[in-house]
């Protein structure tokens, strides 16, 4: 399907619509005004073609040896003794706060996973032994664990995972301030008011 003009149909019509006083110029006529680099299209106007159905190549050109001697990195220089000493600091520090972090996540992770089980076992549990729907008073007294629902014990494990994991996220921030605080004392230099 070509989209375009056909000037003979064209011409014919503006001759009909306003007498053979006016004239449209024919296409040879128009070549030779336009420039000849424009006027040589090969390819067909407008045409419509599947692109799903036309497999296209992707060129992955190698870069030229005039490029990769440009872009070529200076070799690394080898650490200072302060950089390396500031490296030890900074993961013993990393290490501290991370392991901190860990041990305050298990003990506070544990602290709530306990208080959601007592609640659960206080506000479900015990009503129902004093309902006398479940076991009784003493099997309720004497076995908590057991008198404890599924969905008590799962919300209280959900509570402590979500306690470790903030009390972790929480250390890793700290640990990144800390080294932070290394990095600058290292480039600046500590003194003493």
């Amino acid at each position: 399907m070509q989209v375009g003009l056909d000037y003979q149909i064209n011409s014919a019509k503006a001759q009909n619509a306003f007498g053979n006083s006016f004239t449209v110029p024919k296409l040879e006529d128009l070549n030779k005004v336009v420039p000849s680099n424009l006027s040589k299209n090969t390819s067909k106007p407008d045409a419509f073609e599947k692109v799903a159905d036309t497999k296209q190549e992707v060129v992955n050109p190698q870069p030229s040896a005039e490029w990769q001697k440009e872009t070529i990195t200076a070799p690394k220089q080898p650490k200072t003794f302060k950089e390396k000493i500031a490296g030890v600091w900074k993961f013993f520090a990393s290490a501290d706060q991370m392991v901190g972090a860990g041990i305050r996540g298990v003990i506070y992770g544990a602290i709530t996973g306990v208080a959601l089980l007592a609640g659960s076992w206080l506000f479900k549990s015990l009503p129902n032994a004093f309902a006398k729907e479940g076991p009784g008073l003493w099997n309720t007294i004497r076995h908590p664990l057991k008198n404890i629902g599924k969905s008590g014990k799962i919300i209280a494990g959900i509570g402590a995972a979500i306690v470790l994991g903030v009390n972790l996220v929480k250390g890793k921030l700290d640990t990144n301030q800390r080294t932070a605080v290394i990095d600058h004392k290292m480039k600046t230099g500590h003194r003493n008011a």
